[in-house]
């Protein structure tokens, strides 16, 4: 959904895949932390349709055709995109620990 919003509003691809992977990471960490269960197990199916294919099959089909300006432009774009996905979910998740190590030390100071 993030990410239709995103392409809809003309932010570009790579700026949708991190928001949309950005919604996910914090979706994952509620999850995991209702159900008592690790992140991963929330992240890898959600994670699946973000995932670049189509620019990196032509990416390798431009490159056995032989047209190599065009297989290294289409891949630098998939691998920015995966690169993006990336940052946004150790963004969330060391932002997700940041704020828990904080709720934690705020809840001990209360409880003595």
């Amino acid at each position: 959904m993030f990410t239709l919003v995103s392409m809809t509003r003309e932010y570009g691809l790579i700026s949708a895949s991190f928001l949309g992977a950005c919604a996910l990471a914090i979706l994952a960490e509620f999850a995991s932390r209702a159900g008592k269960d690790a992140t991963t197990i929330f992240i890898i199916p959600g994670i699946i349709p973000f995932v670049p294919g189509e620019p990196l099959y032509r990416t390798m089909s431009n490159m056995l055709v032989g047209d190599y300006t065009e297989a290294i432009t289409i891949g630098t774009q998939a691998f920015i995109i995966a690169g993006s996905i990336a940052a946004s979910l150790v963004f969330i998740a060391t932002f997700a620990r940041i704020v828990l190590t904080v709720a934690n030390r705020i809840r001990g100071r209360f409880a003595k």
